[in-house]
Formats: structure tokens, sequence, C-alpha cells
């Protein structure tokens, strides 16, 4: 948390200096650049309707990490407005476990992490001064790992062991809202927020004493983030 709140600290710094650049600003067309951020969130695990340590029964736990990467989008202007695709390609640094808490022991945890993600959105801006107010949303998809592990079968752990994993390219949906602002001769600097939330995963695993349980994961959560670009 203490890195989000830095970058968001530093990202809206320019927002309150006037600007060198006394020239027009012109929000349309081709525009390119590169984002940083913190994320914050959660993942939930449910075991299936014969569970192992409980039957149909959901635990959740906290995720954070770094996030940074590339986009590229193109300005459309429609009367007092821009609107237009964006493209981004990156790296989701999302890590994430907890304890299930059925579990003798608490012996049983459920873990989860991301790296590379993309996302494809839409955004329609109003341009005020030197900014440009957004919305966004769109298509958000990452390179999502889960995984429930139970490494200890010794008093007080229950007697089986069990290592399920996962790990698949998620989709979900993303949502948000920024503000960009004109530097000049091309270059803007932003600060936006994302919420975010990937589709349940299924996945299985088999105990050392030969039994198959399964379980379901999903994760959502929340990008702070500022970045740079240029328009062309």
């Amino acid at each position: 948390m203490k890195i989000t709140h830095l970058i968001a600290a530093v990202s809206v710094v320019p927002f309150f200096v006037p600007t060198a650049f006394s020239e027009e600003q012109d929000w349309s067309g081709l525009y390119t650049g590169v984002i940083v951020g913190g994320k914050f969130g959660h993942s939930t695990d449910r075991t299936g309707a014969f569970g192992y340590n409980a039957d149909d029964k959901a635990w959740r736990y906290d995720e954070s990490g770094f996030t940074a990467g590339g986009e590229m989008g193109y300005n459309f202007p429609v009367r007092q407005i821009v609107i237009g695709p964006q493209v981004e390609l990156g790296y989701l640094g999302l890590v994430g476990s907890g304890a299930q808490p059925d579990s003798p022991g608490g012996d049983t945890q459920g873990r989860s992490s991301a790296d590379l993600y993309t996302a494809l959105r839409g955004r329609v801006g109003v341009p005020l001064d030197r900014n440009l107010f957004f919305a966004t949303a769109g298509l958000l998809g990452a390179n999502y790992k889960k995984r429930v592990v139970d490494d200890c079968n010794l008093a007080p752990c229950g007697g089986s062991t069990i290592d399920a994993q996962r790990k698949d390219f998620a989709w979900g949906f993303t949502v948000g809202a920024g503000v960009e602002r004109w530097l000049g001769h091309g270059f803007t600097i932003k600060f936006e927020y994302l919420y975010f939330s990937l589709n349940a995963q299924h996945f299985d695993g088999t105990t050392n004493l030969g039994n198959t349980y399964q379980w379901s994961a999903e994760t959502s959560g929340h990008i702070l983030r500022g970045g740079f670009n240029y328009h062309f």
C-alpha cells in the first residue's frame, strides 16, 4: 500500500503546477505511453460440493502488488467529447495467500498470483482547460495462477496432503475513471483508478490418499496508477 500511495501522490503533483506551454490542446488522434502503479484487492477460494475440509464453503484473503505496462489508443472527437479504443499490455504483480479457516491447525492455504496481463477498453473523455476527464470500461485478462496447498499431515494437522493448482489466462471486466493533463508538445501525464474482476476459475487436485477434490477461485481488486503519454 505504501508504494500505491507514493505513486498516487507523485502522479497528481503535475495537475497543480502551471504548464510552461501555451499551445492549444488537441486530444484527437493516436497516442501511446507507459503506465505504472499499485494493485490491492482479494481472492476467494471455494471448496466443491464434497470439499476438502469443508463442503461448498469459501474463504477470502488479501492480494497486493506492483503493476506496469504500455498502452496505445486513439481519440475521435465527437462534438464536445472524445471517444476511442485503448489497448494495454504489461505486468500485474498480483500475489496473495490465506489459510482455510476450516482446515485442522490451519494447514491448508489458498494462494494466487498473476504476471502478464492485457486490457481492451473504451474511453470517453471531456476536455476542460488543459485536462481531459475520462471514464473507461472494457475487458481485462491476466495470466492467473490459483493453488490450494496442504503439506502437513502430522498433528495438529489433518492426515492427508494435497497440492492442487492451475494456471491459465483468465478474463474479466474492468471499469474506472481518471484525468489526463496536457503538458505541451504532445506530452501528457495522467492519473487513473480501475476496478477489475476476473471470472471464476475451476481446478482440482488429488491427495496423497488418492481422493480428488475440486475448488473454484476468483479475484477482484483496485488499481491506482499514473501514466505518461505522447499524442501524435
